[in-house]
Formats: structure tokens, sequence, C-alpha cells
């Protein structure tokens, strides 16, 4: 059995830095291989449903969670989510209200908040559905104990929870 919480963060435009290459020896052979994913990012499924190595913005990530159409092509079927916590309206709102803070920001620094600085935190906490299905009670308090350590962990800064409920597309050949 598994279960995870992955959380990541996100900025208002995705950075387009590169990390510094990375060097190491690959295998026997002692051939050199390097790695120029962009700086701090993951791998992030665009609209289209390509994986690009930034995993995209603040309106990326909102679009995704509320399965607007055209922006969750990883998904054979996407379903509208389950409020948990909040609801359409707030999480649509975030982009906006991030927008504000950062202008406040630099009302008061006279600096401006770089775009590409991380301005949302979001994740995904994740069940088995072979567990889902056969133990319904099992998923139940699982559900409920990970909203109790989320609000514990995050406060009034949880906006929002949504349960998808769809299952992702399998690779080709997998």
């Amino acid at each position: 059995m598994y279960q995870f919480v992955h959380i990541e963060t996100f900025a208002r435009v995705a950075s387009r830095k590169e990390r510094p290459t990375k060097k190491k020896k690959d295998g026997p052979s002692g051939a050199v291989t390097s790695s120029t994913d962009p700086k701090g990012m993951d791998r992030y499924t665009t609209a289209d449903g390509v994986k690009r190595g930034d995993k995209g913005n603040v309106s990326d990530v909102i679009s995704e969670a509320l399965r607007d159409d055209g922006n969750c092509r990883h998904v054979d079927d996407p379903q509208a989510p389950t409020f948990l916590i909040g609801d359409a309206d707030t999480v649509r709102a975030l982009a906006a209200e991030i927008d504000e803070k950062c202008e406040r920001v630099k009302a008061s620094k006279g600096r401006a908040v770089r775009k590409d600085a991380h301005v949302l935190l979001a994740g995904v906490a994740s069940f088995p559905v072979s567990l889902q299905a056969a133990e319904p009670e099992t998923y139940a308090l699982w559900e409920s104990l990970t909203l109790v350590w989320l609000q514990g962990k995050y406060g009034d800064n949880l906006r929002a929870v949504l349960r998808h409920v769809e299952h992702r597309r399998r690779a080709a050949g997998s």
C-alpha cells in the first residue's frame, strides 16, 4: 500500500532560468552527462498534454485543478472536482489576489516582487485507487485525517482542498 502528499510551489510566471550544469559519470564507461533542467522546476503537464521542463504558473495550476477545458489533457475524462474546503470562486480568485498582494508589497517596500517568485503552494495527496474501492471506510478516515493535517499545518492559509476522482492516462507502452 502507498499514499503520499506531494507539495510544490508556483510563480505568477514560470522561471526560464536554467540550473547550472550538473556533470556526473554515467555507468562503467565513465561518460560525462549533464542536466540543464530549468532552475528549481519539476516537469509539468501542459494543456496539450506535453511534459515540459518547467511546471507552469499560478494560472496553469488553477486551470488544471478546476479541470478547465483544454487544461487537463493528461486525464482521460476530466471531471469537475469536489470541494472539501473552499469553492471554485475562491480558487479562481487566487491569481488576482496574489497579484494584488504583490502590488501591496511593491507599494510598501518600493520594489516589485519578482514575477518568478514562488507565491502559491499546491499539492497532491494520493491514495491507492484499489484500496479506496475495496475499503471505503479506510479511505474516508485517510481523507479526514489528511484534512486535519493540512488545516493544522497551513491554518488560515489553506484556501481550498479539492478531490479529483478520475485517473491519469497511462503512457504509451505501459
